[in-house]
């Protein structure tokens, strides 16, 4: 998972280090939110002593923590159910929001907005993942992508809202609030939630090793570690086209681009297909190991992705040359690397099924 670094300048009043860092931030829904909460702690001195690398660190660990948490969620999903794990989640997602509106210490923020939302958001989400792929299967990555599109709807409508509560109200009520929303809506999708465990009986083991044997399946982990319309041509095919696509875009459109305008044409063609991890893990996942293994073989990407994860936003600080013209050029030849490389990992996935499907031609199930 590459940090996004939207090259711009800032508000007038914003000095150079906090121009240069409030425009990192990561994807899913929660995450865009904290991206606002970010651009105003560096703007106000509210916890002393913190750096912006403490800040790009909180937004890591926020995602690091959510995946880091898998093979735990994945072993009590298979001991108490799916909905155990998630109710679970759904409290500790609050807690975090609420006790960061009372931290006063860097140390609070990062066990607070860091560690109790990103296990909360990981007790919450990695459950529900494999539960689309087992009611559905020739629209299978159709339908992830409906729930992915719901992520991007709720990530704007955090923002927006939250940036307006903390204008109009304060800091503090709106991290308050954004818990008490988060708990509420979550707690209604839990509760409502349906799993077919018991037809599928999937092994759900949180460290299944003999997965590790296949060589699919290190490509597959490989991808999920770099990447971070498919029912119809091929769910490897269109990955691995849209993930080279947005490698492409950073090198065609994001470095050469001069003015605002291009920049803007950048995200909504990168922000309309960087969210194909999400949409096609679960199936992926399906394809290389079977639904059987889905649980298990889902923990080790979330795993895979888990040091991309907590360093990125730290990687792209690191790279940035303030002294250049091209303060961003480093960064944004990293993040579109990084999706180049995926994108071949991929490739080589989709060759290896082709030639064992080629092998075994009256097998759709076949796996590696």
């Amino acid at each position: 998972m590459t940090a996004i670094v939207i090259e711009g300048r800032g508000a007038e009043d914003m000095d150079e280090t906090q121009d240069q860092v409030a425009h990192l931030t990561f994807d899913r829904g929660y995450g865009w939110a904290y991206g606002v909460y970010l651009n105003y702690y560096l703007k106000h001195d509210l916890f002393p002593g913190a750096t912006p690398r403490d800040f790009a660190f909180i937004g890591g660990l926020n995602f690091a923590a959510a995946v880091l948490v898998a093979p735990l969620v994945t072993y009590l999903a298979r001991v108490w159910g799916t909905q155990p794990p998630m109710l679970f989640g759904v409290v500790t997602l609050a807690t975090g929001f609420v006790s960061a509106s009372f931290a006063s210490r860097t140390w609070q923020l990062y066990l607070s907005h860091g560690t109790l939302v990103g296990v909360g958001v990981g007790f919450t989400y990695i459950p529900s993942i494999p539960i689309l792929s087992q009611w559905f299967a020739k629209k299978r990555s159709l339908a992830n992508g409906i729930t992915s599109a719901g992520s991007g709807v709720g990530g704007i409508v955090f923002s927006l809202a939250a940036a307006r509560m903390i204008e109009d109200i304060s800091l503090a009520w709106s991290l308050r609030i954004t818990g008490i929303v988060a708990f509420i809506l979550n707690f209604l999708a839990v509760v409502l939630i349906k799993d077919r465990n018991k037809v599928i009986k999937p092994s759900q083991h949180p460290f299944d090793t003999k997965l590790l044997y296949r060589c699919n399946v290190w490509l597959l982990l490989l991808w999920s570690f770099g990447s971070i319309s498919s029912d119809r041509f091929g769910r490897i095919k269109v990955a691995t086209l849209l993930t080279l696509i947005c490698g492409v875009s950073c090198f065609a459109i994001w470095i050469p681009a001069t003015n605002f305008a291009v920049t803007v044409i950048f995200a909504v063609i990168s922000g309309a297909i960087l969210g194909v991890f999400w949409v096609t893990i679960g199936p992926l996942c399906v394809e290389v190991a079977g639904l059987q293994h889905l649980q298990s073989l889902l923990s080790l990407s979330w795993l895979a992705t888990v040091l991309p994860a907590l360093c990125s936003e730290v990687i792209a600080l690191n790279l940035r040359r303030p002294s250049r013209d091209r303060v961003y050029l480093y960064p944004q030849l990293f993040a579109g690397t990084t999706y180049v490389t995926a994108s071949a990992f991929l490739f080589q996935l989709h060759r290896r099924k082709k030639q064992e499907r080629a092998r075994h031609p009256n097998d759709r199930d076949v796996t590696l």
